[in-house]
């Protein structure tokens, strides 16, 4: 029967490996809670979770940062038709100019899914909070 080998982060714990390799610990706990606050904004964002979505930005959640999908928190408020999550995310400053997954502006895809569904009051709401915000649509984008 073959030896079974353990690896040495098991054998003296994560944080004994990284002072090893000369990564100050402090640096990787402070990123790995930062990449958790993230995770935990896009999941409330999503839900409809206003409580969720202040806690994860009180916990200091990066407002711009993108999922694995490369869509931001606003740009998953839009798609979720979150209203409150969209107002909080303009009043906390989210970045406006930041392309959305599709390579479009945040006012672009909003106006594309309202078209997808005129008679959505969320998505008129929300497209009228980020041309409020300041918003710009591009050029050839708009309602079909």
């Amino acid at each position: 029967m073959p030896k079974r080998r353990i690896p040495l982060w098991d054998l003296l714990g994560l944080s004994a490996v990284i002072a090893f390799v000369g990564v100050p610990s402090g640096l990787v706990y402070r990123q790995v809670q930062h990449e958790k606050a993230n995770t935990a904004l896009i999941a409330a964002v999503k839900n409809n979770d206003t409580a969720g979505v202040m806690a994860a930005l009180n916990r200091g959640a990066d407002i711009n940062a993108k999922d694995m999908n490369g869509r931001t928190a606003l740009e998953q408020a839009v798609v979720a038709e979150n209203v409150e999550g969209v107002r909080i995310l303009l009043e906390r400053h989210a970045n406006l100019i930041i392309p959305t997954s599709e390579g479009t502006s945040i006012l672009s895809e909003a106006i594309r899914l309202r078209g997808d569904a005129p008679e959505e009051p969320a998505l008129r709401q929300i497209v009228a909070l980020l041309k409020k915000a300041g918003a710009k649509e591009e050029r050839g984008q708009g309602r079909p």
